[in-house]
């Protein structure tokens, strides 16, 4: 093609100004390769079942306080703790509104109690663990929070574990989620087999399979195992206790102003209020709402990053275009037709997209390394940064296609004879 190496010659002596043009491709690649793929992790959170029956589910934050200067004494404060959520949980059962109530650590898209860890089938397993997402509930878990247990059995009261303050639960037996089930078994049924959990040699049986059980956190890194989560049957005696209730009459109006000053009369120094007793549905479309707007950002980002970059090369391009009038009019003059002129345009903004893009795929890399590192997000799939160079070299290609016209419209004669 006529004055493509012209071109490259031309832009080697224009050191910075090829330095931007390659920095505005290969930055290009590498933020909207990154940004499509948290697009993509958050569309996966939206719409992702947490497997909990939203509605009619009451979710009660509280905390207790050493009211009786026992903090130095580990026995007295955990038989302390123990009789005070005993007798909460007696209060709430015996409430008119009140199905069932269940003590937890955590729930989907809560965002807080947050715990994992690894898990194999077998024994002092060291290679081809997995994660999962571990919550802690009772025998009445599965049923307050509306669980669909689709194999096996749930909880029995003599499996619930009360663990003292500060002590590590080791229950014998979990229910598990589907997910889990096919990750660990495929489509072999898991109930009477046993699970190992972080490599240790202790069995864990499961009982029960849950449809679908979504952990607390699903965002970053997490995502990778964000549906692969056991319930274990534990009760830890802590200062912060969750309570799960469920009500017969989720629109009771005063159900809430009841609760709180119900809780308030068995123990007055507890720190509780009016906002720490929420609806779960309520506590689910905030999460989402907060992904959605994180979603709308990001494709904003994206459109915006679009825009300015073919901007971009649409005005260098038209810019370099306009400088070489007379060698496009000298080629003409020479017998190149416009079609030529115009490919080589379109050409020489290919060479250069090409570099940029490869500089870009690499920092993508870089730039998930750093993701992945400080924010806990998941490393990029290559996908991802796939879809980028082809949106970027659309992009540069539609962008310089008007330049290109312009080339190819040059009119020998008249601007020979003006030169």
């Amino acid at each position: 093609m006529p004055g493509v190496k012209y071109f490259l010659k031309s832009l080697l002596r224009r050191k910075w100004f090829l330095a931007i043009v390659l920095g505005q491709i290969s930055l290009s690649v590498a933020v909207m390769s990154n940004t499509s793929s948290l697009i993509w992790q958050n569309l996966e959170i939206l719409r992702r079942p947490t497997g909990v029956a939203e509605m009619g589910l009451v979710v009660i934050e509280q905390q207790f306080r050493d009211d009786g200067g026992i903090s130095g004494d580990w026995r007295k404060l955990n038989d302390q703790l123990e009789a005070s959520r005993r007798e909460d949980v007696r209060m709430l059962r015996g409430m008119t509104n009140v199905k069932s109530v269940s003590v937890i650590s955590t729930l989907p898209l809560f965002n807080r109690g947050v715990s994992f860890s690894q898990i194999g089938t077998r024994p002092d397993q060291r290679k081809g663990l997995a994660y999962t997402s571990v919550d802690y509930g009772d025998q009445d878990t599965v049923k307050t929070l509306g669980l669909s247990l689709i194999s096996g059995r749930n909880f029995i009261q003599g499996e619930v574990q009360h663990v003292k303050i500060y002590d590590t639960p080791s229950p014998s037996v979990t229910i598990i989620s589907e997910h889990l089930s096919r990750r660990l078994f495929g489509e072999k049924s898991a109930v009477g087999r046993s699970v190992y959990l972080g490599g240790e040699s202790r069995p864990v049986e499961v009982v029960g399979v849950v449809k679908d059980l979504a952990g607390s956190s699903t965002g970053g890194w997490v995502s990778k195992f964000a549906e692969d989560t056991l319930l274990l049957p534990a009760i830890s005696n802590r200062y912060k206790t969750i309570y799960a209730v469920r009500v017969a009459d989720p629109h009771e109006g005063i159900f809430k102003e009841i609760v709180m000053s119900s809780l308030m009369g068995l123990n007055s120094t507890r720190l509780l209020d009016l906002s720490d007793i929420r609806d779960y549905s309520q506590i689910v479309s905030d999460a989402r709402r907060s992904n959605r707007g994180t979603l709308y950002a990001m494709i904003a980002l994206v459109a915006a990053l679009i825009v300015v970059v073919g901007g971009g090369i649409w005005g260098i391009s038209r810019s370099l275009v306009a400088e070489r009038q007379k060698t496009f009019a000298i080629h003409r003059a020479l017998g190149a037709t416009k079609r030529m002129l115009m490919l080589s345009v379109l050409l020489e903004g290919f060479v250069l997209a090409v570099i940029g893009i490869a500089i870009g795929a690499v920092l993508s890399e870089v730039l998930s390394g750093f993701l992945l590192t400080h924010f806990e997000v998941e490393h990029l799939p290559s996908v991802f940064v796939f879809g980028a160079v082809i949106e970027v070299l659309l992009v540069n290609q539609f962008a310089i296609l008007l330049p290109s016209v312009e080339a190819s419209r040059v009119a020998p004669a008249k601007l020979l004879r003006e030169s």
